[in-house]
């Protein structure tokens, strides 16, 4: 069985850790290395109120989200006029000239881009930028935003057979780096744009910058950030597993034995440590303290674990390093104990 949540972590192509050695990240480039959707929803909004698009009424960003952002020209030209391609293509491509001429004045970076870049640089790791932007504004953004030198390739969608949700461009970017898909992750924004990411076989971080955090979460993310400040960033670079954990792991599989979490971290924090440490499919249950009547000390949550694997106290043990969780399971449900100490 599988973790989910809707908390910012995914079941999906979940683990970073079995990348090592890794060598090289995807970036997407709207709404992942710049804010850009706002200056896009502008200029489609005005555009289309000036031919009267919708009887006159501005678009929403709801229908923004759900028919334009990560989406290929191509797609959008058609839905905005099914009956007519042609000028939906001239109308997109206006649109881009007058998204152009808003970027070169008010794009900015996202939140700790540039600490990425240097941790990315410092790490010797090679990286592309893979979009579905027209080349003009793809290489505009990356100029404005200081990373012409920092980029090996730029993947635009509309250059391969097929643009994102297809894993195409983001194939076409392991290619031009040479680069396996098991040693890679991807940055990214959209739904189609984690959709590709993933079909493509690569954990992706989705960045929330502007859509819903549960439209994204559907699309099966490694788990999600607000923008490269957010402390989940820094968690999963640092956190590492304690020795012997896959042996153990492989131990418990190979016997058939049912697992559970049983926590005290909030249900966000528990679910990035799981996706991190690749345990994202080892795990039938994951119980966090908060969500249960009484967390630890009481003996509520190790309860609730064994209630979920319908499981006996009497043919269980427990893996535990706080007094709080040994004193509960040992004495109050009388489960055999693993003791770890922590470092003091």
């Amino acid at each position: 069985m599988t973790v989910s949540s809707e908390n910012g972590v995914s079941s999906g192509q979940s683990s970073l850790t079995g990348l090592a050695p890794l060598e090289a990240v995807l970036f997407d480039i709207d709404g992942t290395l710049c804010d850009s959707d706002p200056l896009h929803y502008y200029a489609f909004r005005e555009m289309l109120l000036e031919i009267g698009f919708n009887g006159g009424v501005p678009i929403s960003e709801e229908f923004f989200i759900d028919t334009v952002a990560g989406k290929h020209n191509d797609d959008i030209a058609l839905v905005l006029f099914p009956g007519d391609l042609e000028r939906g293509l001239k109308f997109v491509d206006d649109k881009e000239a007058m998204f152009r001429r808003l970027a070169a004045e008010q794009l900015k970076p996202l939140n700790g881009l540039d600490k990425v870049r240097k941790w990315i640089e410092n790490h010797g790791l090679k990286r592309a930028a893979v979009t579905n932007a027209p080349r003009a504004n793809a290489e505009l953004m990356i100029s404005i935003l200081g990373l012409s030198d920092f980029f090996d390739a730029v993947i635009i969608g509309g250059e391969c057979e097929h643009a994102k949700p297809h894993p195409d461009p983001y194939l076409k970017g392991l290619e031009a780096l040479k680069a396996s898909k098991d040693h890679t992750f991807v940055f990214e924004d959209s739904v189609s744009g984690i959709k590709a990411g993933v079909a493509a076989g690569m954990p992706v971080i989705g960045l929330a910058t502007r859509n819903p955090e549960n439209l994204l979460m559907e699309a099966k993310p490694a788990f999600l950030i607000k923008d490269y400040e957010d402390p989940k960033l820094l968690a999963a670079e640092q956190l590492k597993p304690l020795k012997g954990l896959d042996k153990v792991r492989k131990w418990v599989e190979n016997r058939g034995l049912k697992r559970a979490a049983v926590t005290n971290a909030p249900r966000e924090n528990a679910e990035l440590m799981i996706s991190k440490l690749g345990l994202s499919n080892f795990f039938e249950a994951v119980i966090i303290g908060g969500e249960c009547d009484h967390a630890k000390p009481h003996p509520d949550p190790y309860l609730k674990g064994l209630e979920a694997l319908k499981a006996s106290k009497d043919h269980t043990f427990v893996f535990e390093d706080s007094v709080s969780g040994i004193l509960l399971s040992s004495t109050r449900i009388k489960l055999q104990i693993f003791y770890f100490p922590r470092t003091l």
